[in-house]
This record gives C-alpha cells, sequence and structure tokens, in this order.
C-alpha cells in the first residue's frame, strides 16, 4: 500500500492490480495476517499459480512482475532479508494476433450483409470510436451528446473516462434514439458477436483474424 501510494509511472492501475490479485489469493488461502517471514518461496510460488489460473494471456506475467518489483522494493528497505521471488516467474504467453483493417476491407464489409445486422451495427461504430466490446454493449443513450456529437463514458478495462468526438459516420450509423430504450445496441455473447464476425469476414472474402 505504501509502495503504490508513492509510484506515479503510468503502469500504476497494473501495480494496483497486482496488489488486488494478491488480497483475493490471501483471502482464498485463508490468510488474515501476513508477517514478514511467511512471505517465502512457497508463497509466492502459490500465488504464480493463481494468477496463471485466474488470468489470461500476458495478465498473469505482468501483475507477477509487479508483485517481484515491491518485493525487490523491500528489499531496499530492508523488509526482507532475501529476494523470496528471485527464481520464479511467469513467461509471457503468446496472444492471437489482432489483425488491422484497411478501408476497402471496411467498406466491403458495410455493403457485406450479415446474420445479426446489430452485430454489424456495433462493429462498426467500434471501428470509428476505438470501444471494446465491453464498453460497447453496456453503452447508454444518456453517454450519447447527439446534439453536438460527443460520447462520453467509463471505460471497463481502464475505469477511466473517454470523451469521445464521433464521426460523421458513427453518428449515421446510431441514428435515433427509440422512445424509452436504454441501450445503444442490443447484442448477443461475446462468443456469439465474434462468430458472427467470423462468418461475417469469411461472407466478405477477408482472411484476417477479426474480433
Amino acid at each position: 500500500e505504501t509502495f503504490i501510494e508513492s509510484y506515479t509511472k503510468k503502469d500504476k492501475r497494473i501495480v494496483e492490480a497486482s496488489f488486488s490479485k494478491f488480497k483475493e489469493f490471501l483471502n482464498e488461502c485463508e490468510i488474515k495476517t501476513l508477517q514478514v517471514n511467511n512471505v517465502d518461496e512457497n508463497l509466492v510460488f502459490d500465488f504464480k499459480i493463481f494468477l496463471e489460473n485466474k488470468l489470461n494471456g500476458e495478465s498473469p506475467a505482468n501483475y507477477f512482475k509487479k508483485f517481484k518489483m515491491v518485493i525487490k522494493s523491500g528489499i531496499r528497505k530492508k523488509i526482507f532479508l532475501s529476494n523470496p521471488a528471485q527464481d520464479i516467474s511467469i513467461k509471457k504467453k503468446d496472444s492471437i494476433k489482432k489483425e488491422v483493417l484497411n478501408n476497402e476491407e471496411i467498406q466491403l464489409l458495410a455493403s457485406t450483409p450479415i446474420a445479426n445486422n446489430e452485430v454489424k451495427r456495433a462493429f462498426l461504430f467500434s471501428l470509428f470510436t476505438g470501444l471494446r466490446y465491453s464498453d460497447i454493449i453496456n453503452l447508454k443513450w444518456q453517454n450519447i451528446d447527439l446534439r453536438n456529437g460527443l460520447l462520453k463514458t467509463i471505460q471497463e478495462k481502464t475505469k477511466e473516462q473517454v470523451v469521445i468526438e464521433l464521426h460523421p459516420t458513427a453518428l449515421q450509423i446510431l441514428g435515433i434514439p427509440a422512445p424509452n430504450i436504454q441501450y445503444v445496441f442490443s447484442l448477443p455473447s461475446h462468443t456469439s458477436c465474434n462468430n458472427n464476425l467470423k462468418n461475417w469476414c469469411k461472407k466478405a472474402g477477408i482472411g484476417k483474424h477479426v474480433t
């Protein structure tokens, strides 16, 4: 907690997330009081396994790296006599490469029919705003200022507020909200959306990995 309070670098959010997972780990292990001499190789190794089981992609490696950074800080301050995490590490897993669509491919998709037109509408809107699926599915009309062409929302992943000036095409995709409709898009599950996108791209003759 002291380390986080004094930490000012851009990756502070990852340090905070790592600390949150460490507290979750202690709670799952029913460890209510943790003394310095209990932070040994066994505890660190168990935390490593916990991260690998709970998280996907590069997150386990990123979180564990920040955890080790805090341990090193504790060594410099003479809190720890030795480094219990020195010989323990998590290798980053190779993530699936997400490919970028060019303008011609976007036009091709826009003119190609899709089984679920709401998925098409939401996907094209995300291209013009940079919003993730988690932000798109939770987007409400109260987040949209149609008069000034602005979108204001708090991103699910970063928990940061963003203000986006909407491109004319994005405004055209939005259209006019129907009465008593709260959410901008009515979407199926993440898996179903990706299946729709896969079939849509195949139909349009686009071989890129699009999510």
